[in-house]
């Protein structure tokens, strides 16, 4: 989580939240305002049945599954859904297990993540050798 706050702060996130808590408590500070209107529904519609291959299909409809019974009811009901009526938590942990026995135990995003932390870790670094007094 703390590579994400930093990736957001390099984006112009004023504070990002660096833990669970404080992820949870800035998403809860938007309950007051948050609203169900035709946007919503188009974009709920579209994240249930994206246009995607015949192979994908399947998983894609259990990985979306387990995301919505992971939502604190609060959130279902706001964007008008219902979890499934099969155990999808446990199924979409199944199908985590398996894409990560084939594609490796660290997502790619995460890795390019790492990658251009190093980067700019290693840009500062160089800049700051380069405005030191040469002796």
């Amino acid at each position: 989580m703390r590579e994400w706050a930093t990736a957001g702060r390099l984006m112009g996130m004023a504070d990002p939240p660096r833990s669970r808590q404080e992820l949870d408590d800035a998403i809860a500070s938007y309950l007051p305002v948050l609203r169900r209107d035709a946007r919503v529904d188009e974009a709920v519609r579209w994240l249930r049945d994206p246009p995607l291959g015949r192979g994908v299909g399947p998983v894609y409809r259990i990985l979306f599954a387990g995301a919505v019974a992971s939502l604190p009811a609060r959130y279902r009901a706001l964007l008008g859904l219902r979890r499934a009526w099969w155990p999808a938590i446990t199924l979409t942990r199944v199908a985590l297990w398996g894409m990560r026995t084939v594609l490796g135990p660290e997502s790619s995003s995460m890795r390019y993540t790492r990658m251009r932390l190093d980067r700019l870790a290693g840009a500062r670094a160089d800049a700051a050798s380069d405005s030191e007094p040469t002796r």
